[in-house]
């Protein structure tokens, strides 16, 4: 609070909040070597975490089915209020601003995402379809996934702006 003059007091204000949220995985830091997949496969891995590894339903999956994720909201409200009495009248005027920061981390799925089926393992003609040729753990095994993709997301900063200013007078 600061007293200008007999007639006007100034207050300063500053409100500062901070908000955390996180998805930690338990394979986070897990190097995908250890899977036999090639170096410089792993290498060139954004994030080092355990891939995802989704069966067509002969076996549960392995891997998360969620991904990591990490979050940092910080908010900041400078506030001016200023209060001048002027005969019979009372002015009040201010202003106050709104800063917000948002800081994501989401690396999806930086391991990696595999889908096993039955494609490669369908027996002595895979141009046959049937039923019960193949099976997906058989995929798994080999190392011969029918679709995957690895995904990265870097840091996403951002930065939100708002200030909304007032005046208004009061008679006595």
């Amino acid at each position: 609070t600061w007293i200008r003059s007999a007639r006007t007091v100034v207050d300063f204000r500053i409100g500062v909040n901070r908000y955390t949220g996180a998805n930690i995985m338990y394979g986070e830091g897990f190097d995908n070597k250890q899977l036999g997949f090639p170096a410089i496969f792993a290498d060139a891995l954004a994030f080092r975490t355990f891939p995802r590894f989704e069966t067509s339903g002969d076996v549960e999956n392995l891997g998360a089915g969620r991904t990591t994720s990490r979050e940092v909201r910080n908010q900041y409200n400078p506030l001016v209020n200023a209060h001048t009495n002027l005969g019979r009248h009372a002015i009040k005027y201010g202003f106050r601003y709104q800063i917000g920061q948002s800081n994501n981390f989401g690396p999806n799925r930086a391991g990696g995402f595999f889908r096993m089926d039955r494609t490669f393992t369908r027996g002595p003609d895979p141009t046959r379809t049937t039923l019960n040729a193949g099976h997906d753990f058989a995929s798994l095994l080999l190392g011969t996934p029918s679709r995957g993709y690895v995904m990265s997301m870097p840091r996403v900063p951002s930065r939100t702006l708002t200030g909304p200013s007032t005046f208004r007078t009061i008679g006595k």
